[in-house]
């Protein structure tokens, strides 16, 4: 009985583990039930491997960059999250450019290790933090917020202009976060990269900039103002895919939307030929 226990925990042990990028913490241990005799004993039979402060690698010592964030923020406390620069390599916002990895918790606790840039926070709210790849992280307008002071403004500029490209916060959402959030650290530099040109154009402004790009690649004129859901809907029900393009993209990159359309009118007027079939 003993041993069938002991095999039972074993594979709890590492379901958990492989849900959290090969590392277990002290604390998850004594709650599946282990003693601290028990631990020690794997620790010295080498299944657990001590990474960091209370917590283990299971199995084998070397970990992937994300078992590294998950085993920093275990170490901090069940409240800790990724944030700054490691949550935005962990969004992919930016490059991972450092080897510390930044970690925010509960104001009063203090966990300082080394390799580890520890933030205090009392204010973090449910909209603050999110669960990414398994690992918790400051959600992708927080990571903007955190890491707003912080880097220069072209790199901040790239950062926000990856969350719109990868559908985490769109400019005008975040838009409106900032306005919520008036006030707090890094709001001001992030509302003032809004400001510039680049992220200021307005939709009726954005789409008189497309509309020429449209319009030179042979597609018919656009609606315009259309509600995003309502429209969606629309080329669902006609069975079209629609094409989503940054304001960075239109402004800024317009050989890249240019050759985008091309594609989709030339594939628009096959389809039209089909149809018509020969005179």
């Amino acid at each position: 009985m003993a041993s069938l226990k002991s095999q039972t925990l074993g594979e709890e042990v590492w379901r958990l583990a492989s849900a959290q990028h090969g590392v277990i913490a002290l604390f998850q241990l004594l709650e599946l039930g282990y003693t601290m005799s028990a631990i020690k004993h794997r620790i010295a039979t080498g299944r657990l491997h001590p990474v960091r402060a209370g917590v283990y690698a299971v199995g084998r010592p070397d970990l992937t960059r994300a078992g590294e964030w998950m085993a920093a923020v275990l170490s901090c406390g069940p409240d800790a999250v990724l944030s700054h620069g490691s949550a935005a390599a962990l969004w992919r916002l930016a490059a991972d450019g450092e080897r510390r990895i930044h970690v925010t918790v509960p104001s009063a606790r203090d966990r300082r290790q080394p390799g580890i840039a520890l933030h205090r926070r009392s204010t973090l709210g449910a909209g603050d933090v999110a669960e990414h790849r398994g690992v918790p992280v400051t959600s992708p307008i927080r990571t903007l917020m955190d890491i707003a002071n912080a880097v220069p403004a072209q790199f901040l500029e790239a950062a926000v202009n990856e969350a719109d490209k990868l559908d985490l916060a769109y400019t005008e959402e975040l838009r409106l976060e900032l306005e919520l959030r008036k006030g707090q650290p890094g709001v001001r530099p992030l509302r003032a990269l809004l400001d510039k040109a680049t992220f200021t154009l307005t939709d009726s402004e954005l789409e008189r900039r497309f509309l020429p790009i449209a319009r030179g690649v042979g597609l018919p004129k656009p609606r315009t103002q259309a509600r995003d859901r309502i429209r969606d809907q629309a080329h669902a029900a006609a069975g079209l895919a629609h094409l989503r393009f940054t304001h960075w993209q239109v402004r800024y990159d317009t050989k890249t939307v240019q050759r985008t359309l091309k594609a989709v009118a030339a594939r628009r007027r096959q389809a039209t030929s089909a149809i018509s079939g020969p005179p």
